[in-house]
């Protein structure tokens, strides 16, 4: 798992991860930030569809709001 404090999370920071995660022999991983660009999308789907190793992209609001609703809040 990789978490970056910052906004617009890109490509750059996908391909860096997908090393790291190859480099560990893993075949997922999830990036946490406060947002991603559509080239870190389209980058993940791309790795998926030809590495089949699969990227887990999800932001600090998502997180929150699983937490709320695991907790039975709004």
């Amino acid at each position: 798992m990789e978490i970056k404090q910052q906004e617009g999370v890109g490509r750059p920071v996908v391909q860096k991860f997908h090393s790291a995660v190859l480099a560990e022999r893993r075949t997922k991983g999830i990036i946490v930030a406060f947002s991603f660009s559509k080239t870190a999308h389209e980058e993940v789907a791309r790795i998926k569809l030809e590495e089949g190793v699969e990227i887990e992209l999800r932001t600090v609001q998502e997180l929150i709001a699983d937490h709320y609703r695991r907790m039975g809040r709004k």
